[in-house]
């Protein structure tokens, strides 16, 4: 069922004054992001940097890539449900707090003649910003369907798509220009400026625009115990249950959310691994020149902006899960076209080519594949479950990328056909997705034209 904060957004849409609210959290949410992904990416590149220097050695930056998801999956049982029963602001401010607070300590107790120490507190520091950003992506999260009205989630969701993209790729560049300019502590200084930027931010956001003000725990009992001769209500309709089971038992009587869920980890899987097959594939088999391959980048960076823009303004998909069905069922044809263009003894020239053309379908086609995703999920879950729910998604998502990125790493380090791997990669991807398809349509008698949920 659809939340009745969602379903009132058409009506409360005719109000002029609400809809330029509406635009305006969009402003504030995109710029937050931006500041965000710039200074959280050139932070992080900068830090792996100073440890390579500082340790000489790779184990110790290694240690600190393996915190996320350890991160992730301990918090896992809590983290939905703190989101699902505290005020989101509070949550996210408090997170922000809590960040600032980690990089000040670091900055304090930064000793670059002390390697070992040094790693210590960076690890811990480290994880401190994990726990915070746990907290923090899933508050947000969970807060979409109240931070804009419904009309506007694409816009917003394309948007920050868009500055996505442009942190990714300039957040390394600004991290090793930084790092290369400043000492290590004033860097800290820059990135403690860039938290207390987006806490600004957090704290301009109305987190409960649409659908009404947050109702404590407190309340959400007492009307629940008004309504205690009433039939009991489901598990998507009462806000009092915050169990993480709950959820879990709620996701799997909704044939359309399982097949959302398998569709988006199967994308997370593939997809993971793809900058390190066309990576490796370029230098080592096609044995193009590092502007040859960064110019791919460029390719694949300009189509995953451009198309993010594309969708921020484009009018909100009818069918939003068959137009993300569709962008994965080409890129996985695009995946093939990678592997035409490794087949050895091909010109040279002509498989570069074949990779310039592949990219530029996988760029086009990448926010078209996810954004359309989170559409829909933000419009159709049960708003007091979206911590949980967003939880669930972020632990899985963390879990099999960086296991995408293992086993692609692992079939080219073992010196697997480049051809064999690209070819079978998109040839399962194609097989994947028309089986998933046909057993939730024929199976499950859902109409992914029209994705609803059960009642």
């Amino acid at each position: 069922m659809i939340d009745n904060a969602i379903t009132e957004n058409e009506k409360l849409a005719v109000d002029k004054g609400l809809q330029k609210k509406s635009n305006h959290q969009i402003k504030l949410v995109v710029i937050s992001d931006l500041i965000s992904g710039l200074g959280s990416g050139a932070w992080s590149f900068a830090m792996g940097l100073m440890l390579l220097k500082l340790t000489g050695s790779a184990l110790g930056f290694g240690m600190t890539q393996i915190i996320g998801p350890i991160v992730s999956l301990f918090l896992f049982p809590f983290v939905g449900k703190i989101v699902d029963t505290y005020n989101h602001k509070k949550i996210l401010i408090i997170g922000q707090i809590a960040s600032i607070t980690a990089v000040a300590a670091f900055m304090l107790l930064f000793n670059a003649s002390k390697p070992m120490w040094t790693l210590g507190i960076t690890i811990a520091m480290i994880t401190i910003l994990k726990v915070a950003d746990q907290f923090v992506f899933v508050a947000y999260g969970a807060s979409v369907p109240h931070v804009v009205l419904s009309n506007d989630i694409q816009k917003m969701r394309g948007y920050q798509q868009s500055v996505q993209t442009v942190g990714g790729v300039l957040s390394p560049i600004v991290g090793a220009a930084i790092y290369g300019l400043v000492d290590f502590r004033v860097f800290a200084g820059i990135e403690i400026a860039t938290e207390i930027a987006v806490l600004i931010f957090i704290l301009a956001i109305n987190f409960y625009l649409v659908g009404g003000a947050y109702k404590p725990m407190k309340e959400r009992l007492a009307a629940k115990n008004l309504s205690a001769s009433e039939p009991p209500k489901s598990v998507a309709t009462d806000d009092t249950n915050v169990s993480m089971m709950a959820a879990i038992k709620w996701i799997f009587r909704q044939p359309a959310v399982v097949f959302v869920m398998i569709f988006s980890f199967f994308i997370n899987f593939i997809f993971a691994g793809f900058n390190v097959g066309v990576g490796v594939t370029m230098m080592n088999v096609l044995h193009a020149s590092s502007f040859q391959y960064s110019l791919s980048e460029a390719i694949l960076f300009i189509g995953m902006l451009a198309s993010s823009l594309i969708i921020a303004r484009m009018k909100d998909f009818k069918s939003p899960i068959v137009v993300s069905v569709v962008a994965v069922l080409i890129m996985s044809g695009a995946l093939m076209i990678y592997g035409i263009g490794a087949i050895d003894g091909l010109n040279k020239t002509l498989a570069i080519g074949l990779f310039y053309i592949a990219s530029t379908i996988v760029g086009m086609l990448l926010s078209f594949a996810n954004t359309p995703i989170g559409v829909w999920f933000a419009k159709n879950m049960p708003s007091h479950m979206m911590g949980r729910l967003n939880s669930i998604f972020m632990v899985s998502a963390s879990c099999l990328t960086p296991l995408g990125v293992v086993l692609y790493s692992l079939m080219f380090d073992a010196h697997f056909s480049a051809v064999a791997i690209f070819v079978a990669s998109g040839a399962a991807g194609l097989a994947f997705l028309v089986g998933l398809t046909a057993i939730t349509v024929f199976k499950f008698k859902v109409d992914i034209k029209n994705l609803k949920l059960v009642e």
